[in-house]
């Protein structure tokens, strides 16, 4: 089962999903501009369903000064983990990825594969796992020369209407310049 969601969303990612969602007036733009962190960081913008509400933070995740936002709704969310970290490697995040993994009591979960996400089809590496209230997270590693997000996407029923949700966010996906 998560070899399937895993194959649909590598698919459709590596595909250059082209935005056929319906409802697509009705979703929202997200962009961090600055506004949100004290330490140096870039910024990020991404689209996401009206109906889903939204939190940024600065804080404190397993011992780490992460900075992340919040994305969703009770049904389906999205987390946003920013992690700094010169010249970071997926060996790096991976390592990350498997507390997160921990967490949520996650089992079955995948092998890393190589994706492109984003407007500008990041290099990234996605994996998927079952996990905490038998829901479906998908892990979503990006990186850069200055750190790298990790984005996790987990929804209480996975199916065609959610994987499109996920879909449309990872394509909306968009690394803007470092603020100082």
């Amino acid at each position: 089962m998560l070899l399937l969601i895993l194959f649909g969303t590598l698919a459709a990612i590596s595909l250059g999903v082209v935005r056929y969602w319906r409802n697509f007036d009705q979703w929202q733009t997200f962009s961090s501009n600055g506004k949100y962190y004290t330490q140096v960081h870039p910024d990020f913008r991404l689209e996401y369903p009206s109906t889903w509400h939204d939190e940024v933070y600065q804080g404190d995740f397993r011992g780490t000064d992460d900075i992340w936002a919040d994305f969703g709704d009770f049904s389906a969310s999205l987390r946003l983990y920013w992690r700094p970290l010169e010249n970071p490697t997926i060996n790096e995040f991976s390592l990350w990825g498997k507390e997160i993994i921990e967490i949520y009591e996650g089992n079955n979960v995948s092998p890393l594969q190589n994706v492109l996400v984003g407007v500008e089809d990041y290099p990234s590496f996605i994996q998927t796992f079952q996990g905490y209230a038998n829901r479906t997270y998908i892990i979503v590693y990006i990186l850069n020369d200055e750190g790298g997000y990790l984005l996790l996407l987990h929804a209480k029923r996975y199916n065609e209407e959610t994987e499109n949700t996920f879909r449309q966010i990872l394509a909306s996906f968009q690394i803007l310049e470092t603020q100082k």
